[in-house]
Order: C-alpha cells, then sequence, then structure tokens
C-alpha cells in the first residue's frame, strides 16, 4: 500500500505508519484492579506536504484530509480532498461511506485588552451570546458552549463549538476565540463520485451559513 500511494503522491513527501494500541482497565467488588492492554498494529499511512500544511490519512476504516490555516478557497480545498479519496477507494474498496463531514476550525484573534483582563464583550464577536453574570462587570477567562444541531428534513447535522484559546497557547502571545463548525452527514450512503461531491457542496453551504450566522456584522467587517 505504501508503494501504491508514494508513487501517486510526490507532492506528499512525508510518510508516518500508524499503529493503535487499546488499553483496558479492570476492577471491582473484593477484586484486584487489572491493566490489560492489546496490540491492535498498524492502521494505516499519514501523507503531509513540504510544508507541513496538508495532511492525509489513508487507514483500513477512515480517510481524512486537513488544510493548516492560511486556507486558500473552497474549490481548490475540495478537489484536492476527492483526488486524495479517490486514491483511497481504488485501494480500500470500501462498500458505503459511514460518515462523511466537513469541519472548520476558525481562530478569532482577540484585542490585548483581553489578556490585559480589561473587559472585552464576547457579543462584539458573537451573536446573541450571553456569558458571564448579571450585575458584575467581570472579563471571562474561559467558556466552552457546544451546540448539536439537526437540520429538519434534511440528511445533516452539526456539531457548533464556541470557546476561548488562551494567550500563550501553541506558542501564540495574544488570546483568541475559537469557532468550531462540524457538518456531517447523519446516514450511511454509497461511495458514488456525484453524490459525495453533491454533498460536499451542500455541507459547504450549511458550514458557510453557520459561520455568518453566528458572528457580528462588526466582525465581518474586520475580516474582510
Amino acid at each position: 500500500m505504501r508503494e501504491k500511494l508514494e508513487l501517486q503522491l510526490s507532492d506528499y513527501p512525508n510518510a508516518r505508519a500508524e499503529y493503535s494500541q487499546m488499553h483496558q482497565v479492570q476492577f471491582g467488588p473484593g477484586q484486584q484492579s487489572r491493566v490489560a492492554m492489546q496490540d491492535l498494529g498498524w492502521q494505516g499511512l499519514t501523507f503531509t506536504s513540504p510544508d507541513r500544511k496538508q495532511i492525509v490519512k489513508f487507514q483500513k476504516q477512515l480517510f481524512s484530509f486537513s488544510r493548516l490555516a492560511p486556507y486558500p478557497d473552497w474549490k481548490t480545498f475540495k478537489n484536492e480532498a476527492l483526488r486524495l479519496w479517490s486514491l483511497h477507494r481504488t485501494l480500500t474498496s470500501p462498500l458505503d461511506v459511514q460518515r462523511l463531514g466537513v469541519r472548520f476550525i476558525n481562530r478569532i484573534p482577540l484585542p490585548n485588552d483581553f489578556t490585559k483582563k480589561k473587559h472585552v464583550r464576547i457579543n462584539n464577536y458573537f451573536r446573541r451570546f450571553s456569558i458571564g453574570v448579571e450585575g458584575f462587570n467581570m472579563n471571562p477567562e474561559g467558556f466552552l458552549h457546544h451546540e448539536i444541531l439537526a437540520v429538519p428534513g434534511n440528511k445533516y447535522a452539526m456539531n457548533i463549538i464556541k470557546t476561548i484559546q488562551p494567550a500563550g497557547t501553541q506558542g501564540t502571545n495574544e488570546a483568541a476565540l475559537i469557532l468550531d463548525i462540524d457538518v456531517y452527514a447523519v446516514a450511511p450512503f454509497a461511495p458514488k463520485d456525484e453524490e459525495i461531491n453533491s454533498r460536499l457542496q451542500e455541507m459547504d453551504w450549511l458550514k458557510n451559513k453557520v459561520f455568518f450566522g453566528t458572528i457580528t456584522k462588526q466582525l465581518q467587517e474586520q475580516l474582510r
């Protein structure tokens, strides 16, 4: 498998084998606890581009393609994902797609006032967002807001996560808001090219709808 992929992935020269283990802990009344480890062996391969911005995983039960910042555009991203998926499908011959997802993690830097513990209104960034206690003028040091939404009469659902990334995380000097949008198909379907392409387009539309429906007009102007 590795040799076949390397021949067709000259633009992804960095390859790494993936292995997996399963750990179990057993305990109960009157019994001594026991820890067991099972080696699940080789699971697949991960390839990365020379700048390590693009990452593709080929595994027995999974295919994924990721792009780190800066993000070029949806068409370029989607076409590359479909090209790589075609290689995976040829090698593994899947009978169906159990889960198809489009996930975008947006990082929105906060002003220095936040890092200096001055008051910053989160609802200047997110619409209809409330945090804190009424009557107290306190700056939030952290929060985690998670919603799971089903699209009425449709074949998709969404995970939407809003949180704060503290300053100093991953070598950054500034705090940031995180808006994590994961749109996914709720039922398996046949792995046909036309169907996958159509669903990706629909999920991208939903992702954009969530993004622009979540952030304020003020933030939209800042991001232009």
